[in-house]
């Protein structure tokens, strides 16, 4: 009930990039571009669905017990 109050014109659908498959890792894998230094499964991107070149939000795995996470416009630390 409570979602049908709400108005979802304004928003902006995101999906999980997808995965390249490495030869030389023989995994799939995502670009962090440095800002995620280990390994794991909770590792994701998301993009926007008609374009996976600009990565809206990334999270990912720095230390045994710690993550990063980075994001940018439309998403805002505010509401």
């Amino acid at each position: 009930q409570a979602l049908t109050s709400l108005d979802f014109k304004g928003l902006q659908p995101l999906v999980n990039k997808k995965p390249i498959f490495s030869k030389k890792h023989k995994a799939y894998v995502l670009n962090f571009h440095g800002r995620v230094t280990r390994s794991s499964v909770k590792n994701f991107q998301l993009v926007r669905p008609d374009s996976d070149k600009d990565v809206v939000l990334q999270f990912g795995r720095v230390g045994t017990d710690t993550f990063t996470m980075d994001f940018s416009w439309p998403i805002s630390p505010v509401a």
